[in-house]
């Protein structure tokens, strides 16, 4: 049975994933952060 490991990031869609960090998820693609405890935060966009 597959169990995902890694949540995929909310503005990308499927297909890009977000890294875990000890207080934060980040999506290498587009910067948008979750942090542990708190509301998520854009990241700026190139």
């Amino acid at each position: 049975k597959l169990v995902k490991q890694f949540s995929e990031c909310p503005e990308c869609g499927p297909g890009f994933f977000m890294g875990k960090h000890k207080d934060r998820e980040l999506c290498g693609n587009c910067g948008h952060t979750k942090f542990k405890g708190q509301k998520s935060k854009r990241g700026k966009k190139n």
